[in-house]
């Protein structure tokens, strides 16, 4: 018996091991697109954290150089979800000398603290407790976690690189800080950034992928270089 021809019929349908590898596929894809958003949080937070620590920099050292008091604030714009840090050079008279606006893509996936909208996680180990500060001279009570930078809050470098009190011209005592949040779940926590100022005008910069995670306050904490 001769076999019976194809008929070029198009409900031949696939077979299972085709299905299979269609099946496979589209897992493969599905996985790489889940690792490909959960990674857009941790690295906008370390970017919009560097970016603050930069600015604050070059404020300070623009003082240092100039011999004039550089005031530097915060703005948060809610309605647009836009940031920036604007630097004032206070003498003889008062004018804009830049305005560094933080990457408005990166903060489609975090926030800055204070005005921002958001807090530092107080989940254990809180960032507060990172204790690998004070070997930079800082404390949870003071030197740098004393205001929020966002929070409408202004600061003036002295000539001198320290932080002084813009109205009595005073040295502050004390510091303010910067916190980055990102908007995704990693894990049991989220990714956190922090910028510290102490009051000598020193400034450090730390990341961590997972808030929540370890038991030791310094756990999965890196300095940014």
């Amino acid at each position: 018996m001769e076999p019976m021809p194809h008929d070029g019929s198009p409900n031949q349908g696939y077979s299972l091991i085709e299905l299979l590898v269609v099946l496979a596929i589209l897992s493969i894809l599905a996985i790489v697109g889940t690792l490909s958003l959960g990674s857009r949080a941790p690295r906008a937070v370390k970017s919009t954290t560097l970016q603050v620590r930069g600015a604050l920099q070059e404020a300070r050292e623009l003082a240092i150089s100039t011999g004039r008091n550089i005031t530097i604030r915060a703005t948060w714009d809610s309605a647009a979800k836009t940031a920036s840090i604007v630097t004032v050079d206070d003498s003889p008279v008062p004018a804009m000398k830049s305005q560094v606006a933080l990457d408005a893509s990166s903060l489609r996936y975090c926030r800055v603290t204070g005005s921002g909208g958001a807090s530092l996680p107080t989940t254990s180990p809180d960032v507060k407790s990172l204790t690998a500060a004070t070997t930079y001279g800082f404390s949870s009570g003071s030197n740098g976690w004393k205001t929020d930078l966002f929070n409408s809050s202004t600061y003036t470098f002295a000539p001198n690189g320290y932080l002084i009190d813009n109205t009595s011209g005073a040295a502050l005592l004390g510091g303010f800080f910067v916190g980055v949040v990102g908007n995704t779940v990693n894990h049991t926590g989220v990714p956190v950034g922090v910028v510290l100022v102490n009051d000598q005008g020193k400034i450090i910069a730390f990341y961590k992928a997972d808030s929540a995670a370890g038991t030791d306050p310094d756990y999965q904490w890196q300095r940014l270089e």
